[in-house]
């Protein structure tokens, strides 16, 4: 069997006396003429008997050699490194680190390096990080191996797996481990390969399988086996795919409720259709961005403190907005959109003038850099994630205050019959601005948020207004539970809509708005609708 014959080729390789009878030093000592002659075929033969070896120095004169840093003399052919001076060269030994004086640039050259002997190279540098205490090095060179694999290369990660304890390296080296058998063992090694390796997800394994599937030299039941594993890892990618799909629909989601729960207090309380709801979020995304780059903190910090900031600048504005403009439209909600719609325009453009139309750069902390990975296919971004978590935390928060403050008492009462809250003492005026302020902090603190997995640009409220509003009308107007779940179903629609049409998203989004018409049709006051006198005009 062809892996019994690599794990005595490994054994051997490994072997001290063995490793003591060819020492690094002894090879370039002696083939040091056939280092200087220059032959590609000649070189490629000892730079694997280099790569083979394990004296302390075997790391340094690798990287010297891949460096270009490994020269000959030309006087002796005495193998050096050569560090450029302006005037030539300071050459050392290899093995020793001895100085050995300077020389002009006429005087040394460098021994040959090109792209075939580095691919001899490279996997001996990555066949010594196999053994290395530190895991990210290990993990390294088990990704570097299965770019080229060998015989020997075989040998070593299977006598590294043997001891491995760390889970994500002893991954990669499985996958380097089937990669590099089904690229150089013998048959029998192959079909054991195919029937034990179970379905791995990994794109690298996925080709080396497919390979072996597609080579018209392999005997017929290798083939076949191939194909057979194929077919049943396409099916799990199928599977982890439409996983994909749900988790980035309630990504979607938690967007879609951030920018739409202040729409549906102001909208529900206020009956305002205010168009420039998404211009709140745009606020709230670029406080984010001057909060960053103007307080000399972190990152981390600056997203914290932004979000608040956010809050209060948005807040702010939108009790502003409505004391000048939408307090003397109540009762007229075409003239509201109009006039929202007016100062979306004016928010945009000033935005615009101040920043710039170009995108600008919200710095990611380091804690919410990366991804959490169920499998090689199934996974979600850690800003996603966040965003999640917040839009949560907001809608909960929220339904909390509303629901056991004295404030949120009186916006109920006001939403349910204004006429009799005002009999009952409560100052509705006061309800109306506080209100919509919410709404609009409330939209700040979105565009805080949504600037880590969103572009922050004057046209971002624009692309979040309409589906803020579908999720309004599904959802059921001023229901917080209803922007809930109409923020669930419009995100996982759009995100299930989206694949079955991969080049035309225009179109996706044109079915989910005829959908969202359709379902109006049937439920128009959306799936949790207000009771209330009030609730009928």
């Amino acid at each position: 069997m062809l892996r019994l014959l690599t794990l005595l080729v490994a054994l051997i390789i490994l072997s001290p006396a063995w490793a003591s009878a060819q020492s690094l030093g002894d090879i370039l000592a002696s083939r040091s003429d056939d280092l200087a002659a220059g032959k590609t075929a000649t070189i490629k033969e000892i730079a694997a008997d280099v790569a083979a070896t394990r004296d302390p120095q075997t790391r340094d004169v690798l990287e010297g050699w891949i460096d270009g840093r490994l020269h000959y003399r030309r006087s002796d052919n005495l193998i050096v490194f050569a560090d450029k001076t302006d005037s030539g060269y300071d050459l050392s030994d290899p093995i020793t680190g001895d100085a050995l004086g300077s020389v002009g640039k006429k005087d040394t050259k460098k021994v040959k390096n090109s792209t075939p002997i580095k691919a001899i190279l490279r996997p001996g540098l990555a066949a010594l990080d196999l053994s290395s205490v530190d895991p990210e090095k290990r993990l390294s060179a088990a990704e570097q191996i299965s770019k080229k694999p060998t015989v020997q290369s075989l040998a070593l990660l299977e006598q590294a797996l043997a001891t491995e304890t760390v889970a994500g390296v002893q991954s990669a080296l499985e996958t380097a481990a089937l990669i590099a058998t089904f690229a150089v063992s013998d048959a029998a090694d192959k079909l054991a390969a195919l029937e034990t390796m179970g379905d791995r997800l990994e794109p690298s394994v996925r080709g080396a399988v497919q390979r072996v599937a597609n080579d018209k030299n392999e005997a017929p039941e290798i083939t076949e086996a191939a194909q057979a594993r194929l077919a049943s890892i396409e099916t799990r990618v199928a599977l982890n795919n439409f996983g994909n799909n749900i988790l980035f629909g309630l990504s979607q989601a938690s967007v879609l409720l951030l920018s739409a729960i202040g729409l549906a207090i102001t909208f529900g309380v206020m009956r305002v259709i205010n168009m420039a709801h998404g211009e709140f979020v745009m606020i709230g995304a670029y406080t984010t961005f001057v909060v960053q780059t103007s307080l000399p903190v972190s990152s981390g910090v600056g997203l914290l403190i932004s979000i608040p900031i956010a809050f209060a600048v948005a807040f702010i504005a939108g009790v502003i907005l409505e004391r000048l403009v939408i307090r003397f439209l109540y009762g007229r909600p075409l003239e509201t959109l109009l006039a929202t719609f007016g100062v979306s325009l004016v928010l945009q453009q000033s935005f615009r003038l101040i920043f710039t139309p170009q995108n600008r750069p919200i710095v990611t902390p380091d804690w919410l850099a990366g991804n959490l990975s169920l499998n090689p296919i199934l996974g979600i971004t850690t800003p996603r994630l966040f965003v999640f978590g917040i839009a949560l935390a907001v809608f909960f928060g929220l339904l909390l205050f509303l629901q056991r403050s004295r404030f949120g008492l009186e916006m109920r009462a006001v939403t349910q019959n204004r006429a009799i809250a005002k009999t009952m003492g409560i100052n509705s005026s006061r309800v109306d601005y506080l209100t919509f302020g919410l709404g609009s902090g409330i939209a700040g603190l979105a565009g805080a948020v949504l600037s880590q997995v969103l572009k922050t640009n004057p046209d971002m409220g624009t692309d979040l207004i309409i589906p803020s509003f579908m999720v309004i009308v599904v959802g059921g107007v001023g229901s917080l539970w209803g922007a809930l779940v109409g923020a669930g179903l419009v995100g996982m629609a759009t995100k299930l809509v989206e694949p079955l049409f991969p080049n035309n998203t225009l179109l996706a989004t044109a079915i989910i708005l005829v959908a969202v018409i359709g379902f109006i049709q049937f439920r128009p006051r959306g799936l949790f609708a207000q009771k209330g006198r009030s609730a009928e005009l």
